[in-house]
């Protein structure tokens, strides 16, 4: 679906679309909506580029004059990795900061808050959380890929490159359990073998038990995926423990340097990136990040920075139409509206579907000398 820029502000910036709740207490012309980020604990990295890229979404709006007369201002706070930090935090931005829009991550975080979004009509919009519990709800909304996009092209790439058996190595919650049941269908049902499965609290540090458990199935390869800082120890403790094959899952794009040499050959399952276009979305977020922060952005910022450019269309479609874009159902309305925005990590458009999840183009990398190499984009179809 192409999309037509209401204003010269958002035809300058490449953005993007939405519709109602009751007004809400804001500062005159200035329009506030709420973040919650993992800025302390085990994923308080993830949380830093998460607000880098929030804040580059907002500086580039704020810079051409706003949107329909409103200057954005974000306000970001803790979740700490937990539910039950997702829910004081949420409790504050609906209670105090009375949010029409959120951005947030971690599936554990967005469903303990998800109540709270649906009483209070915040329109939601997943930055990064991975499982199918994400779908088919309404005031949620997912710019991430759910599931399977991820999964069968990542059995099927390990099926095509010899990994005949794998263990499975997950956190307990549901990024952990979702992903590594998609995963497990895909990867058997091309004549692959899971010889072990272990979980692990989240939060967990020592690894030991479950992998001398995999390690005596002696697996080809294990399939991990979890945030933040503990795919690191789990590479390292595997390779200490003797594990020679190879690693699956969804790389944290600063694994190598949490794991150095121990996580190379990582194969992971993505968003696909291509800072090298010459897509005028994605130049404009890849220059300004890059000039702001003095680093190359990653889908994990990336995402962020895309909602921010996404409320920006909202709110402008919205005062259009003569409502309130404080106003949650509006917002909604108005994405429902026109469910699709540009893809500022590799150009095109992002399609909301029905389900809330989105379609986008998928890439394989492989850890390679420190860096992350693509291996295979899949494209979404046109349908």
């Amino acid at each position: 679906m192409s999309i037509v820029s209401r204003s010269h502000a958002l035809a300058a910036l490449g953005v993007f679309a939405a519709a109602a709740r009751p007004a809400f207490a804001q500062t005159a012309k200035t329009y506030t909506f709420g973040a919650l980020l993992p800025l302390t604990g085990f994923a308080a990295e993830i949380g830093q580029e998460q607000s880098q890229g929030m804040q580059a979404g907002v500086d580039a709006v704020n810079a051409r004059g706003g949107v329909a007369g409103w200057t954005l201002k974000a306000i970001p706070l803790d979740h700490k990795g937990t539910a039950a930090g997702g829910v004081q935090a949420f409790n504050q931005l609906v209670n105090l900061e009375k949010v029409p829009y959120a951005l947030m991550g971690f599936a554990a975080v967005i469903l303990a808050t998800y109540p709270m979004a649906v009483q209070n009509q915040v329109l939601v919009l997943n930055i990064g959380g991975i499982s199918t519990n994400l779908l088919d709800k309404p005031w949620l909304y997912n710019n991430q890929l759910i599931g399977e996009p991820l999964n069968v092209p990542l059995a099927q790439y390990a099926r095509e490159h010899g990994i005949r058996t794998a263990a499975i190595l997950v956190g307990e919650d549901p990024l952990g359990r979702d992903n590594s049941a998609i995963f497990n269908t895909a990867f058997t049902k091309r004549g692959g073998t899971i010889v072990a499965s272990e979980t692990f609290p989240i939060g967990a540090t020592d690894f030991s038990a479950q992998l001398t458990k995999i390690r005596t199935a002696n697996p080809d390869a294990i399939f991990n995926i979890v945030a933040g800082d503990t795919q690191g120890l789990i590479v390292k403790q595997a390779r200490a423990a003797g594990f020679k094959g190879v690693f699956l899952g969804l790389g944290q794009p600063n694994l190598y340097k949490l794991a150095g040499e121990a996580a190379e050959g990582f194969i992971s399952a993505g968003l696909a990136e291509d800072w090298g276009s010459s897509n005028r979305n994605v130049r404009q977020l890849y220059t300004s990040y890059k000039n702001k922060f003095g680093q190359q952005p990653s889908w994990i910022g990336g995402t962020v920075y895309e909602g921010v450019l996404l409320l920006a269309k909202l709110i402008d479609n919205v005062a259009r139409s003569g409502k309130d874009p404080r106003s949650g159902a509006a917002l909604q309305a108005a994405l429902e509206a026109s469910p699709s925005f540009p893809n500022c990590l590799s150009g095109g458009q992002v399609v909301f579907r029905k389900d809330h999840g989105c379609t986008r183009a998928v890439a394989l990398s492989e850890l390679r000398s420190g860096k992350w190499v693509t291996v295979r984009v899949i494209t979404p179809s046109s349908s």
